[in-house]
Formats: structure tokens, C-alpha cells, sequence
């Protein structure tokens, strides 16, 4: 197993998705806080003009987020017809409930799954008490969308760090 394999560069797959969708999850909560409390507001007369009263910001990261989305898919699409015509016996599934990343061929590879998976359970008993303490703030919206987001890549890093040390080493 090289490196290059998509299952060991799944986390970085994941973590790049990731902050695509924060970046458009910026635009949708922005829009949103804007458009159904104060939906009237939007549109003003203004000495008989019509002057819309839209947040710029939001709707520029709705359409980068959106923009983003196409390449990444599209490499993503190509990177997993490569990898399963490269690799018949392990094929990934678009749709599969086990994560594509753990890597159970030998013994071996499942004692480092187990170890990387380990790492992540650790984190996790960390991280999700922390995130509840801080739900218990009236901050915005968008502050605990990043703060779930920053859990998953710090989730991703660490698993595949693990890995990335195995497949080193061999």
C-alpha cells in the first residue's frame, strides 16, 4: 500500500470537503438570518427608488462554496474511478456505512486502524463535553457550524497522521 492509495488520502478528502462547506455553510446561515426574520425589509423605497438590501457577503460564499463544490467533486469522482480500477479486489463504495479509510487487509493494518481509531475516540471524549459547554453561549450560528467542522478535521488529521506514520515506516 503506497501513499498515493485513496483510502490512506481519504481523511484529506474528507477535510477538504469540509471547508468547502463552511465556507458556503457562511453564506446559507448569513442569508438565512437575513431573509426569514426581515424578508419585508429587504427591498426599501428610497425617495422612489427600490433599493435591495441584500448582504453581498453572504450570497459571494453560497456561490464560491457552490463553485468549489464542482472541481472538488469532479477530482474526487476521478480519484475514486482510478483507485477501483487500480485496486478490483478493494473497490470503494459511493455509498457504503463503513468509513472507505479503515483499512483492514492483514493484521497488521487492523491494529493500525484500531490504534488511529483509538486516537479519535480519546479526542472525541474531549472535544464533544467541551462543545457542549460552549453551546451553553448565545454566540451565532456559525460559530458552532465551524466549531463541529474544526472536530472533524481534527478528526481527519489525526487519523490519517496515524496511518501516514504506518505506511511510512513500511
Amino acid at each position: 500500500m503506497k501513499i498515493s492509495d485513496l483510502r490512506v488520502q481519504y481523511p484529506l478528502w474528507n477535510i477538504a470537503l469540509i471547508i468547502i462547506l463552511m465556507i458556503f455553510s457562511y453564506g446559507v446561515v448569513r442569508f438565512s438570518d437575513i431573509l426569514f426574520p426581515m424578508i419585508r425589509s429587504l427591498i426599501d423605497n428610497d425617495g422612489g427608488v427600490v433599493v435591495a438590501r441584500i448582504d453581498m457577503t453572504a450570497i459571494v460564499t453560497i456561490i464560491v462554496g457552490l463553485v468549489l463544490l464542482v472541481p472538488f467533486y469532479s477530482a474526487y469522482f476521478q480519484k475514486l474511478s482510478k483507485h477501483n480500477k487500480q485496486h478490483p479486489n478493494d473497490k470503494i463504495s459511493l455509498f457504503s456505512f463503513q468509513p472507505p479509510e479503515y483499512i483492514e487487509e492483514d493484521e497488521m493494518f487492523r491494529q493500525v486502524t484500531q490504534k488511529a481509531t483509538k486516537k479519535v475516540y480519546s479526542f472525541y471524549t474531549m472535544a464533544i463535553p467541551l462543545t457542549i459547554v460552549i453551546m451553553l453561549f448565545p454566540l451565532n450560528r456559525y460559530f458552532f457550524i465551524v466549531i463541529l467542522c474544526l472536530i472533524f478535521i481534527i478528526q481527519n488529521l489525526l487519523y490519517y497522521k496515524e496511518i501516514r506514520k504506518y505506511i511510512i515506516e513500511i
